[in-house]
């Protein structure tokens, strides 16, 4: 699905999304389309911060959980938002997303984090990782 967005930058553009799916989804639109990005995120981990149920969740916006589950799935099937998906993962999160970390060399599937320098560096050149393992602050 395509639109036609008249946005000079990241803000209005995602500000256009959100009229243009509130125009065509009837429904608490914060409450749906927590779940896709939360899940993405690792939201429901019961192990990280912050952590929710997704029933909880749904209770918090006074919606059924099936209502909020269906209406999510439209979402993430709108935005084709799949798991561990590296354009709706938040940059705190981004060391937390093992595939934002795969590359291919020579055929085998690695973690770039484990790779020599020079290999990270190539990949990060081709847009293939999110920044250099140890140079951003963000990964500390």
């Amino acid at each position: 699905m395509d639109a036609i967005v008249d946005a000079y930058g990241p803000e209005e553009r995602a500000t256009g999304w959100y009229y243009y799916l509130d125009d065509r989804i009837i429904f608490p639109f914060d409450a749906i389309c927590i779940k896709p990005i939360g899940m993405v995120n690792f939201l429901f981990d019961s192990s990280g911060k912050p952590h929710v149920k997704s029933r909880e969740l749904y209770e918090w916006f006074g919606i059924s959980e099936s209502t909020g589950n269906g209406k999510s799935r439209q979402i993430r099937d709108l935005l084709k938002i799949g798991l561990f998906d590296k354009k709706w993962t938040l940059p705190s999160r981004m060391k937390d997303n093992p595939r934002a970390w795969m590359i291919q060399l020579n055929g085998f599937l690695l973690d770039a984090r484990y790779c020599k320098p020079e290999i990270q560096l190539e990949a990060y050149k081709k847009g293939l990782i999110p920044y250099l393992p140890g140079v951003n602050a963000l990964e500390d």
